[in-house]
């Protein structure tokens, strides 16, 4: 699908994403994706949140099972997750499809008519809100110190591994 993505966040040479099977963690061994898998890394700033200590913040919005690919899916977590980490929001541009296609579909069925009922709702992210799970997690790390993020990368600046604290990269 032209325009549909899937994000994740690193942070010190580990991947996060959420799945079907909850947050899941990979470590990375000199590539940016275990997988192999083309893609884009844009190094996002440094934060005093370490990983595991997201985790635990993000947990209880992002559990095993309450995965849906309109609702609550990868991107959703990573919105969350630089949101925890450096108090900013994923940019838009990776968001939107899932969000269009989950308001028509809430109001006209059209996903689960055109995927012949393959697409259906999860239950348990039916109720899952954005604005309200920030505004926990905003609660969760104020007590943390979030630095500032850097300047955003440039094709001519590298992505920086290896910064003090935690690097992120999206």
């Amino acid at each position: 699908m032209k325009d549909a993505y899937h994000t994740a966040v690193v942070v010190d040479n580990a991947e996060y994403t959420f799945t079907p099977s909850g947050i899941m963690r990979n470590v990375l061994k000199g590539q940016l994706d275990p997988a192999g898998n083309d893609g884009v890394a844009y190094f996002r700033g440094v934060s005093t949140i370490s990983g595991p200590t997201m985790v635990r913040i993000l947990l209880p919005f992002f559990k095993e099972g309450s995965y849906d690919v309109l609702k609550k899916n990868c991107n959703t977590f990573s919105d969350c997750a630089l949101f925890c980490l450096l108090g900013e929001r994923l940019p838009i541009k990776y968001r939107t499809i899932e969000k269009v296609a989950g308001v028509l579909d809430d109001v006209t069925g059209v996903v689960q008519a055109l995927t012949m009922c393959n697409y259906k709702p999860n239950p348990q992210a039916k109720a899952f809100e954005i604005v309200p799970v920030l505004k926990q997690i905003d609660f969760r790390t104020r007590l943390s110190s979030r630095s500032k993020p850097l300047p955003k990368a440039s094709p001519s600046r590298p992505i920086i591994q290896a910064v003090p604290r935690y690097s992120l990269q999206l």
